[in-house]
C-alpha cells in the first residue's frame, strides 16, 4: 500500500477545512452533512472520517481556525501601537467574519451548556483573553490603563462579541465600528 506524505495530508486537511467552512456558513451547521462536505471536497466519506471523526470535530476545527486568525489580527493591532488601528482591527475582523460569528452564535444557542463545542469555545476565549492581556501589558507600559490588563481583555472581547450580536439584530456596521472605536480607545487616551 502506498504511503501518503505528511505534506499531502496537511494539504488535504486544509482543503477539507476550507470546503467545510464555506458549506457550513452557506447552509448552516444543522443542515450540513459529512456527505455534503466529502462530495464538495472531492473525496470519499470514509476518507473524510480519517481526518475528522464527526461533524462536531470538524466544526471545532473551523472555530479554532477563525479564532486563531482573529487572535493574530488582534496581536498585530496591539503590537502596532497605533490606537486608531483598533478601529482597523474591528473593521477587518467584522468584514471578514461577521457571517461566521453569526453561525457560531446560532450553533452555541442550540447546545447544552456542558457540550464539547461550548467547552472548547470557552477554552479558546480564555486563551484569547490571556494573549490580549499579555500584549496590552507589553505594548503600553508607558500608558497604563487604570484597569487590570485581563479585565481590559475581557471587556474588549465582550464588546466585540456583543457588537457581533447587535449587528445580527440590525445594528448598522458603521455604527458598530463607531461604538467599538469610542469604547476601546477611551482607556488609552492621554491625560487620564
Amino acid at each position: 500500500m502506498p504511503r501518503v506524505v505528511p505534506e499531502y495530508k496537511e494539504e488535504a486537511k486544509k482543503r477539507i477545512l476550507e470546503v467545510a467552512t464555506r458549506i457550513v456558513f452557506e447552509k448552516g451547521y444543522q443542515h450540513v452533512r459529512m456527505d455534503d462536505i466529502a462530495r464538495e471536497a472531492g473525496i470519499s466519506r470514509p476518507t473524510l472520517y480519517l481526518y475528522y471523526k464527526n461533524k462536531e470535530a470538524l466544526f471545532l476545527e473551523i472555530i479554532k481556525s477563525i479564532i486563531a486568525d482573529v487572535s493574530s489580527m488582534a496581536q498585530k493591532t496591539i503590537q502596532s501601537g497605533e490606537i486608531q488601528s483598533f478601529g482597523d482591527f474591528f473593521a477587518e475582523a467584522n468584514n471578514r467574519y461577521r457571517d461566521q460569528f453569526a453561525i457560531v452564535f446560532e450553533v452555541m444557542a442550540g447546545l447544552p451548556k456542558k457540550h464539547l463545542i461550548i467547552s472548547e469555545i470557552a477554552r479558546l476565549h480564555d486563551e484569547m483573553i490571556t494573549q490580549i492581556a499579555m500584549y496590552l501589558s507589553m505594548r503600553f507600559p508607558d500608558r497604563p490603563v487604570k484597569s487590570d490588563p485581563e479585565i481590559m481583555a475581557n471587556a474588549m472581547l465582550a464588546l466585540f462579541i456583543g457588537l457581533q450580536i447587535r449587528q445580527r439584530l440590525g445594528l448598522d456596521p458603521e455604527k458598530a465600528a463607531q461604538v467599538w472605536e469610542t469604547v476601546i480607545s477611551a482607556p488609552f487616551q492621554h491625560g487620564r
